[in-house]
Order: structure tokens, then sequence, then C-alpha cells
């Protein structure tokens, strides 16, 4: 099965903070997937 949206070894910093360290993730096509997190985790980033 193909993968609706692939994210690897994903690096962001705001500044002089590192937000996320090698992120990586795979959504496979037609699956149903959530994100959760805290307040502040880095979701919306991600994104």
């Amino acid at each position: 099965m193909t993968n609706l949206l692939e994210i690897h070894n994903i690096h962001t910093f705001i500044g002089q903070f590192h937000i996320l360290e090698a992120v990586s993730l795979a959504v496979p096509h037609g699956s149903i997937t959530a994100l959760l997190g805290r307040n502040g985790a880095g979701k919306t980033t991600t994104l």
C-alpha cells in the first residue's frame, strides 16, 4: 500500500530552540491517523 504522507528526519528550530528533532512518520493511504500531544508539543509544526 502506498503512503498518503511521508515525513523523514524532520528538524525544526525556532531561534536557538530545537523544536522537532528527527521526526519521521508515514500515513498509509486510506487510513485514519491521529497526531496527539499536549499544547505546544509540535503537532501543527510537524504537519
